[in-house]
């Protein structure tokens, strides 16, 4: 198997070469480029036409909004990774609805970290959604809620599945991983691969 080819635009040192240490640790995954500005990744982008562009969508240079639609407009069949803190409705919204295909954030637990975000990146590469946990609490929310569907929550929903929204409602409702799996005929750890509640 070909390695996957990654190219990692984040601003904050640590977290850029954090992330690259990560990936390469699993012998799956090639970073083939750092980039610390929007500006510079884009160019990075095009030159290596990697699989997977793992994206900080707060940049101090370009909006990390305007990257995702930069690098979908070129390269269509690149997967984007969103690597941030910013768990704001607004910032999951926009990143989802511009093309992100996986929201991964910076301040999960310390010790699922580096099982968290190399999940994120497989699912990407399998062409498959993953939302971190954190944001999964956020959407779960919305559902529960008595009040009218906040408008933001229901245009992030609209770009998952049947199937994912099924997975979240169940979630929503105290089922666990194992027993949603159950009840959907599928698999646990494809259960996992959707935006779902962690047991």
């Amino acid at each position: 198997m070909k390695p996957i080819n990654v190219v990692i635009i984040e601003n904050e040192n640590i977290s850029r070469i954090g992330a690259a240490a990560i990936l390469s640790e699993t012998g799956k995954i090639q970073v083939c480029g750092l980039a610390k500005y929007g500006k510079e990744g884009l160019e990075i982008v095009d030159k290596q036409k990697p699989d997977i562009v793992i994206l900080n969508n707060d940049l101090p240079d370009i909006d990390g909004i305007d990257v995702i639609s930069v690098i979908k407009s070129k390269h269509a069949s690149i997967k984007i990774v969103i690597m941030t803190a910013n768990t704001s409705r607004d910032a999951i919204n926009a990143a989802i609805s511009n093309g992100a295909d996986c929201y991964y954030c910076k301040n999960s637990v310390r010790e699922e970290v580096g099982e968290r975000f190399v999940e994120a990146v497989m699912a990407a590469y399998n062409n498959e959604s993953w939302i971190d946990p954190t944001i999964n609490r956020i959407l779960i929310d919305s559902l529960r809620s008595n009040d009218t569907p906040d408008r933001n929550a229901l245009d992030l929903l609209s770009d998952f599945s049947n199937k994912e929204i099924t997975v979240l409602q169940l979630a929503a409702g105290g089922m666990k991983n194992n027993e949603i799996a159950n009840v959907m005929y599928v698999s646990e750890g494809t259960v996992r691969s959707y935006p779902s509640v962690r047991d």
